[in-house]
Order: structure tokens, then C-alpha cells, then sequence
């Protein structure tokens, strides 16, 4: 039988603390995101998935750490559609369906985060339920990152959507001549048919500031 899964996006960065996380309980079931954050300063306008993790080498500019996460998560590859001259109508006035909108835009679908009134200041809590989103399968979010930008688009602060409840399986090749890093495989323990996720995170200490990072 399949089970229930969930992954959190832990957040302790930049005076942001807090969660969001994803429920799941069957791939052909939506998903339920629900968050619990403090900090914000009214930053909440624009929340997306990306494509990739925190880079293993941590960066004390987390302006710096979190432009380094790839692209919205867009597996159906709708941002390349809406780009090109079939994209359909334009302008001012034009809202485009769910289907158009890449599923790591959770602005985007579900508008800004909701601020509450509680004995916390600057605190926002809630949840909403995503029919695009997966758990399961290859397009699964998990091992990704949910990135909050700042309400000028700016990147700000971010987290890595990792397991809850469920032990991982993880395997490291790790390189050190003449390219540095290591490819990382993670499956959860319990659960052999589950998908494997591979993390390549490799670079040239010779001159290449940036690494190669990939995610399958």
C-alpha cells in the first residue's frame, strides 16, 4: 500500500524562523501545504519551489546562498510555453489558468501568505491545498527548496524540503582531483520502491567560482 508522505522546509535564516510544510497521502491525492513562520516583515508576496537544494558549501550571504537554487520548478515546462509566441493572450488584464502557471509558483496559485493576530508580532500561519503539487513520482519536490524573495523580487531567505518521519537512505560518492564534491543518493530506508533522489554538486577549484549543481 502507499503511504503518507510529508516534507518540511525548515527556515532559521536572516531573522526568519519557522516551517512550511507538504502533506501528501496519496499520489493521486492533492497536496496540502500548511505554514508556520515569524519574521517576515511583510515579505510575503512572492514564495516559490526551485529546482535544487542548498548547496552543501554554506555561505555566510544568504542573498548569495539562495540565488544559487536553479529555476522555479517547472517540470511541465510551461514557463517556456507562456514565453513563446503560442503563449496565447497577453497584457494588463490577462489571468492565466492554473495550468499555466509553473507548479513551484505558490504565489503565484495561492496568493501572498496570511499574516494572524496572536501574542507574536510579525507572525504568519496557514494552509492551502495544491492539486499540482507531488510527492511521489518524477516530479516529486522533495529534496528541493522554497525560496521567499523579498517583495521586490529579490531573493532572501530559503530551505531545503527534506523527510519528515521517514529515516533516509543516504549514499556519497565524494571527489577531491582535479574536480571537488560529490554526488549524493538519498531514498527513503523504508521504502525500496521509492524514488531515488541524486544531488551532483561538483566544481573546479581552479578558477570556477560556482558548482555544478543538478537534481534528479
Amino acid at each position: 500500500s502507499v503511504s503518507q508522505r510529508r516534507v518540511e522546509a525548515a527556515f532559521n535564516m536572516d531573522g526568519v524562523r519557522g516551517y512550511m510544510r507538504v502533506t501528501q497521502r496519496h499520489p493521486s491525492e492533492p497536496a496540502v501545504i500548511s505554514y508556520d513562520l515569524f519574521g517576515l516583515e511583510n515579505n510575503i508576496k512572492l514564495v516559490t519551489i526551485r529546482e535544487l537544494p542548498l548547496a552543501t558549501r554554506t555561505s555566510p550571504d544568504n542573498s548569495r546562498l539562495c540565488s544559487t537554487l536553479g529555476a522555479v520548478f517547472d517540470p511541465r515546462r510551461v514557463m517556456s510555453f507562456t514565453s513563446s509566441s503560442n503563449a496565447g493572450p497577453t497584457g494588463a488584464d490577462y489571468r492565466p489558468t492554473i495550468d499555466l502557471i509553473p507548479v513551484g509558483n505558490l504565489s503565484a496559485k495561492h496568493g501572498p501568505l496570511s499574516v494572524i493576530d496572536s501574542e507574536y508580532e510579525d507572525h504568519y500561519m496557514g494552509e492551502f491545498t495544491d492539486h499540482n503539487l507531488q510527492l511521489y513520482g518524477t516530479h516529486s519536490i522533495s529534496g528541493r527548496s522554497i525560496l521567499i524573495h523579498k517583495n521586490n523580487g529579490e531573493p532572501w531567505v530559503c530551505a531545503t524540503l527534506q523527510h519528515l518521519d521517514r529515516p533516509v537512505h543516504i549514499a556519497v560518492a565524494s571527489f577531491y582531483y582535479p574536480v571537488v564534491g560529490q554526488i549524493v543518493f538519498q531514498q527513503p530506508s523504508n521504502d525500496p520502491h521509492a524514488e531515488t533522489s541524486v544531488l551532483v554538486e561538483v566544481y573546479n577549484p581552479n578558477g570556477v567560482d560556482k558548482p555544478s549543481d543538478q537534481l534528479a
